[in-house]
């Protein structure tokens, strides 16, 4: 793992959410470390013995994802299919806020049993 600014405050928040019935959302202005503390989360999660298929991490400004972010039934599909639905997962999706109708996919995922819902959003700086 990379030499990443230690986040214990952060990580203790989300553990303590973990599994609950809620989406979790991390706002913050760009460059701000959503996705460095959603990698060190990760990374939690693994060296809790959470396996890494049952883990999810999408990164929206990724430009190999593009070709989703006006796909909501392609995207939800491939998310769906590396899921183990028998088994708790844990779906990341860093920066939704770039795909088009974005909230109608995390209803659809949160709304699914064992799947604990993750997000990133931009906050506006105004």
């Amino acid at each position: 793992m990379k030499n990443y600014t230690n986040r214990k405050a952060y990580i203790s928040k989300l553990l303590a959410y973990k599994d609950k019935d809620l989406i979790k959302v991390v706002s913050g202005l760009r460059r701000s470390g959503k996705s460095t503390l959603f990698e060190i989360y990760r990374q939690t999660l693994l060296q809790m013995g959470v396996h890494a298929q049952q883990i999810v991490f999408l990164n929206f400004e990724e430009f190999e994802l593009r070709k989703f972010l006006n796909d909501l039934d392609g995207l939800y599909a491939h998310i769906i299919e590396q899921l183990d639905l028998s088994k708790p997962s844990y779906v990341f999706l860093d920066e939704v806020q770039n795909v088009k109708e974005f909230e109608r996919l995390v209803d659809g995922l949160f709304v699914k049993p064992h799947v604990d819902v993750y997000i990133t959003v931009k906050a506006s700086p105004n």
